[in-house]
């Protein structure tokens, strides 16, 4: 995939995968400057090199496979940080909001932030308003956020199925502290399953970058 466009898009999906920040950088400038769209660059050339990066650092032999690789993790993340911070202010230029409102987070107790640091950008490319909380957000923050207006997506990050217990409560703690009933909830997790979902009370599930986005539409009646 990342040889169908440009030299600079190429260079882009090979400093992701290499973790050079630099790099990265002055790959999705050029990128930029030779006319390839923002959110071509996202969904063909980021995401696709962030899900090799994090197949990549799947471990399946230890008990705590978030644990596993968090130096390179940081590399690749900040590779993609210096991508984004070119990409994005073009990305959220002159869009007027579709009325749609996002709440990201990755849930208390889990700092996994590869994924979200992509969708966030993209759904803000996509005319969404998304908050973005960041990593291990209490359950008590979610729902404050979420109550300040109907109809809010929660899209929620973990790593861990052990998060799931906490999740557990979040259901009942929006339909008893928003002023409307109807926060809808996505979980994103590679290890999250649909009895994972149904046991939260959400609305879906996907371990998918892109899925992320076509699910939000779908929960929002697109």
């Amino acid at each position: 995939m990342a040889s169908t466009l440009t030299n600079e898009a190429s260079s882009l999906y090979k400093a992701i995968t290499t973790g050079n920040a630099k790099q990265a950088e002055n790959a999705a400038r050029e990128a930029l400057a030779a006319g390839i769209s923002p959110q071509t660059l996202l969904a063909e050339y980021l995401i696709p090199a962030m899900k090799k990066v994090d197949a990549q650092f799947q471990c399946q032999d230890c008990a705590q496979p978030e644990l596993c690789y968090v130096p390179e993790q940081l590399v690749v993340n900040h590779a993609i940080q210096a991508a984004l911070k070119v990409i994005r202010p073009v990305l959220e230029e002159s869009r007027e909001c579709n009325g749609i409102r996002v709440v990201i987070g990755t849930v208390e107790g889990d700092r996994c932030d590869l994924g979200r640091e992509l969708v966030a950008p993209l759904l803000r490319g996509f005319r969404c308003e998304v908050i973005d909380l960041g990593v291990d957000v209490p359950n008590q923050e979610l729902v404050r956020v979420a109550s300040e207006k109907p109809g809010t997506i929660l899209v929620l990050y973990t790593r861990k199925t052990s998060s799931v217990e906490q999740m557990k409560h979040l259901k009942a703690d929006l339909m008893k502290c928003t002023p409307c009933p109807d926060t809808k909830i996505l979980v994103v997790g590679h290890k999250i399953t649909k009895e994972h979902c149904r046991q939260i009370g959400a609305e879906d599930f996907t371990d998918d970058a892109l899925e992320t986005i076509a699910k939000v539409a779908s929960l929002a009646g697109l």
